[in-house]
């Protein structure tokens, strides 16, 4: 069969555009006039010494005729588009209160959970080795050419318990007084350290790799910690060149690398400091020890603590959050609204970003009590992009600065020629038109020649991104949902309501917000008379409410009711406005716009 003749028009704005016509074999003439057309019109052209144009319309016949069979394919009449959530134009109703919830709740309550046998994150691990008939749990890989290596749910509950027990082995009580701090990059053994203390309603209190030295004293004083776990020898001879203001801190388990050996002089420091210090092998060994091997578990309550997960203290010292069980699974609900790309025991997710902040945790908890599998990234970022090939995620949580390299990168291939740049814009500006019909996919022939290598690149699986801790720029967002045609939705929040307040539904093509309150919570507006903005007119300060707020700053109370008020509304410092849509867009930060005044 023959396709497509191609015509190249400059309009009013002297903008080159594409018109493209399918023709049947029954107008075979039409076809050979249109080529004897564009024969004489090249030959015109070189007789001018019109090299660049002549140029220009044969690339423009070769990119028609591919887009003519992109055309006809995506014009098929069985092409599935995504069912929205809820009606894109009203994604969000008023309660009497003047705050707002997502339309997808049926009723004024707001959720606190998905599956009633999951309503901890003790609990979230073990429905998921249940639902995925003990199926894989966590994926790692030490060298370039290995495959990725799976610890499956039992294996890892397995573990953990005797990392619980080993604990009880060092003398550290049961129960919620008991704050156990980790100090460590994603690894399994992270998810391994979580759920052990969580086995008897222990608390967590992860450190991360940016804390300046002060901030982390701060947090192992605060909280009381008396056993660390550290990932590498730096950081354990960091924690005992400060153990002097640290007189809390008894003992450090070392999860060394396979090519980090613990010399003597490490241990000669910490016998020194009076810290115990004890490799993995020896800790999990620990908790096979006949007096504690046989100890019953003490799960926690929803209203227990799970973790106190501490700010950055850029410009002071780090505030503690304190998240219980049910906070976390709550937040976890969001993940409710994604029917078309609904989390299963079949789903893998990359994990790079840091488990130490509640953006990761939450995605992680929400995929386990799936039954899902989550694949680690070796821990160095230069070998990110081979991580993510081997491992062939479909899940991926993301932060924008990911996704403007991406796509920086995208643009500078492009950018090498006039053609290919053309070819670029012409592919996304045709995939966002299906977008805006609700149609996601990377089937069609665009997608195989223009964004192949982008999926590529992602492992070739994705089948939902979700982008938070920023602002995401929208033709960004635009290209990466054309690139992948995958699912790719962007997030708002903050640690004190665990990771997501809002989130855009499925197939939602409208860059520049931020989409619809989770269900687990409602979003109000407040005044801001000295910055003259009033609830009524749709803009104010965000606040939120519902069952992902948090108990408090630990050890703070000031701090904590300058942020919670009495009746339990955050109040998150940020600017928002609501959309005609009823979907929320972040404007700026209350202290950005008062104090330069």
């Amino acid at each position: 069969m023959v396709f497509l003749g191609v015509l190249g028009a400059v309009d009013s704005e002297y903008e080159l555009h594409l018109t493209m016509y399918m023709l049947l074999p029954q107008n075979h003439s039409k076809i050979h006039k249109i080529q004897r057309k564009g024969v004489e019109a090249v030959q015109l052209l070189r007789r001018f010494d019109c090299k660049l144009m002549s140029r220009i319309l044969i690339f423009s016949a070769a990119a028609g005729a591919t887009i003519g069979l992109w055309w006809m394919w995506s014009s098929r009449p069985s092409l599935k588009k995504i069912t929205p959530l809820v009606d894109p134009d009203q994604q969000t109703r008023e309660l009497p209160d003047g705050s707002r919830v997502c339309k997808y709740l049926k009723s004024d309550a707001l959720m606190r959970f998905i599956y009633s046998d999951a309503k901890t994150v003790y609990e979230a691990v073990r429905r998921g080795a249940r639902v995925s008939n003990n199926g894989p749990m966590l994926g790692f890989r030490n060298n370039h050419n290995e495959p990725y290596e799976w610890l499956r749910y039992a294996d890892a509950l397995e573990r953990s318990g005797r990392f619980a027990r080993a604990m009880r082995a060092l003398g550290l009580p049961v129960g919620q007084q008991c704050f156990v701090g980790i100090f460590a990059k994603n690894r399994p053994e992270w998810v391994l350290v979580e759920q052990a203390v969580y086995t008897f309603n222990n608390v967590l209190v992860p450190l991360y790799e940016t804390l300046r030295p002060d901030a982390s004293v701060h947090i192992v004083n605060q909280a009381n910690i008396e056993l660390m776990f550290c990932d590498a020898i730096a950081k354990t001879k960091g924690l005992l060149e400060r153990k002097s203001a640290c007189p809390s801190l008894k003992f450090i388990v070392l999860i060394t690398s396979a090519n980090e050996e613990l010399d003597d002089s490490v241990r000669e420091d910490a016998a020194r400091e009076g810290v115990q210090l004890l490799s993995l092998d020896d800790f999990e060994r620990m908790g096979l020890r006949d007096e504690v091997a046989s100890m019953p578990d003490v799960p926690p309550s929803s209203d227990d603590l799970a973790t106190i997960c501490y700010t950055s203290g850029t410009t002071g010292v780090p505030k503690g959050v304190m998240l219980t069980h049910g906070n976390i699974i709550a937040d976890c609900t969001t993940l409710d609204y994604f029917k078309n790309s609904h989390l299963n025991h079949k789903d893998v997710m990359f994990s790079f970003l840091p488990l130490a902040h509640m953006f990761e945790r939450a995605m992680q908890t929400a995929l386990y009590c799936e039954g899902g599998s989550v694949g680690f990234f070796r821990g160095d970022l230069r070998l990110l992009g081979d991580d993510i090939k081997t491992l062939r995620p479909t899940i991926m949580p993301v932060v924008p600065r990911v996704l403007n390299r991406i796509y920086d990168k995208m643009m500078a291939e492009a950018n090498k020629s006039m053609f290919s740049r053309l070819f670029v814009d012409v592919a996304v500006r045709l995939k966002t038109r299906e977008l805006n019909n609700y149609i996601v996919r990377n089937n069609s022939l665009l997608d195989q020649i223009v964004f192949k290598k982008v999926r590529e690149g992602l492992g070739g699986r994705v089948k939902l991104m979700i982008t938070g801790s920023a602002p995401l720029c929208g033709h960004v967002l635009t290209f990466m949902r054309c690139a992948t045609g995958a699912i790719v939705c962007e997030g708002y929040g903050q640690t004190e309501c665990v990771a997501a307040a809002t989130i855009t539904i499925e197939g939602d093509p409208v860059p520049g917000h931020v989409g619809a309150p989770a269900p687990c919570c409602a979003i109000k507006l407040l005044d801001v008379p000295e910055l003259n903005l009033f609830a009524r007119d749709g803009v104010g300060e965000v606040c939120v409410k519902g069952a992902n707020v948090f108990r408090g700053y630990y050890k703070m109370p000031e701090q904590t009711a300058e942020t919670l008020d009495a009746d339990e509304w955050l109040h998150t410092g940020d600017i928002g406005q609501w959309t005609q849509q009823g979907t929320l867009k972040i404007m700026d930060r209350k202290k950005q716009i008062i104090e330069p005044l």
